[in-house]
Parts: structure tokens; sequence; C-alpha cells
């Protein structure tokens, strides 16, 4: 997957869910669970946890993720390693 898709497949929810339905086939065949979660960890890095975004706009692409990678990994542990930067970057934010 091109450098950005992963984060774009997260922002769009719900429009996104014939992408997200293949990307849980392709997941449950190529076992690449740990490579989406780095990938996803640098795009959310990358292009949302800056001190210009606005708290907002961080919150409303952190409950995309939660809906987006819930219905990926109905176990949540996806949801729960590529999440932990984005609450503990709200937390520690004014």
């Amino acid at each position: 997957m091109p450098p950005g898709e992963l984060f774009d497949l997260v922002v769009d929810w719900p429009d996104s869910l014939p992408a997200l339905d293949d990307l849980t086939e392709c997941l449950r065949h190529t076992r690449e669970h740990s490579r989406l979660v780095a990938q996803l960890r640098a795009q959310v890095s990358q292009r949302l946890l800056k001190p210009g975004a606005d708290t907002s706009n961080i919150i409303q692409v952190y409950v995309c993720t939660i809906r987006a990678l819930r219905h990926v990994d109905p176990s949540g542990v996806l949801l729960e390693a590529v999440s932990e930067p984005m609450r503990a970057y709200l937390k520690a934010r004014p």
C-alpha cells in the first residue's frame, strides 16, 4: 500500500468500507499486522500529531481510527497499538 493511503482509508471512514474489507481479507492471508501498525503509526505522527493541528481534528481522526480499525480487527489489538500515540499526544496537549 502506498505511503499515506492507509491513513486516508481511516480518515475517509465510512466511505472507505469496501477498501477496509479488502484490507481485512489481505491481512487474513498475509499476517502483516505489525507492518500495518508501523505504517499507520508513522503516518499519524507525520500527518496529524503536529503542534499546529486542531485538537478537534485530532479527536475526529481518533474516532475514525477507532471505527475503521474495529472493522478491520474486532479484537481491538490493532486499535490499541495504533491509537496509543494519539492518546498520549492528546493527554500531553494543553
